[in-house]
């Protein structure tokens, strides 16, 4: 039974062809996704004879549907990047000498009014952007923290005119 008063929303539908070998199991896969949040609503996978049928008319082609609810489809996917520095502990400066525990409390100020931080980018060195070192030590080689860029995403309701103007 359909529902009476459906959501409507903008979505992006990508549609691919799957080789695997072996003619019975090749297939293509159809995934809408909602445009705003980037969430996969739904994803079908058809093999190439049913789906053959289905575009040149014949109704009710069998396949496999996979339906995702996510509480975020609907909603506004925001992204931001903020600087956040990882002290150095001694004997400890590597990424892979902290725990995710312990990165994730470098990133934990940062992430409130739903925000999540990426813990991954605190051990990517590509996002390195500066070390600090102590200016009262002698050597200049003492190192107090390193800075790393690190992206934060989240989903946030829409203004209804907000949603009209997308």
């Amino acid at each position: 039974m359909l529902k009476k008063n459906p959501k409507k929303l903008k979505g992006k539908l990508t549609v691919s062809r799957t080789f695997c070998g072996k003619s019975e199991e090749d297939h293509i896969k159809i995934r809408i996704q909602d445009e705003l949040s980037e969430c996969v609503i739904v994803e079908a996978v058809i093999s190439f004879n049913y789906f053959a049928q289905a575009i040149t008319g014949l109704s009710c082609a069998s396949c496999d549907v996979e339906v995702y609810d996510s509480e975020n489809t609907g909603k506004k996917h925001e992204y931001k990047t903020v600087m956040v520095d990882r002290l150095h502990l001694p004997g400890r400066e590597r990424a892979e000498e902290f725990t995710d525990e312990e990165l994730g409390n470098c990133i934990g100020d940062f992430e409130y009014d739903g925000w999540i931080g990426s813990i991954e980018d605190m051990k990517n060195s590509h996002n390195l952007v500066g070390i600090k070192r102590d200016p009262s030590k002698d050597s200049s080689k003492v190192k107090t923290c390193s800075t790393f860029r690190v992206g934060f995403h989240r989903w946030a309701d829409v203004e209804e005119n907000e949603d009209e103007s997308t």
